[in-house]
């Protein structure tokens, strides 16, 4: 069997016709995205939400994770984002963590 040369007429054919494919797969999945409230959250629980603020605040602080109490926890419902006051020391920190994405987005001392 001989192989056969493709025009270039007949490779620019394949490559539209891929980029269209790509264009219209990449427009159908940002139509498709989800609500926070269907999206599946890595910080389910006021547990996985107080254990990465522990975390957060022994990394920045340098603090022991046995010293720490945890003083408050609130979900809110519209953004999907917990909040996690703790207190060591004589320090005061609140924690604002995206429950969807499971990371700290904000950590505020008081």
């Amino acid at each position: 069997m001989r192989a056969t040369a493709m025009t270039s007429h007949a490779l620019y054919g394949i490559m539209r016709l891929a980029q269209v494919t790509y264009i219209n797969r990449k427009t159908e999945s940002t139509y498709m995205t989800p609500g926070i409230g269907l999206m599946k959250r890595r910080l389910e629980k006021e547990n996985d939400a107080v254990a990465l603020a522990v975390s957060a605040i022994a990394k920045k602080y340098d603090a022991s994770p046995d010293e720490m109490s945890t003083l408050e926890t609130k979900y809110h419902d519209d953004a999907g984002d917990w909040y996690v006051a703790l207190g060591w020391g004589k320090k005061r920190a609140i924690i604002r963590m995206d429950s969807v994405q499971g990371i700290v987005t904000e950590i505020k001392e008081i």
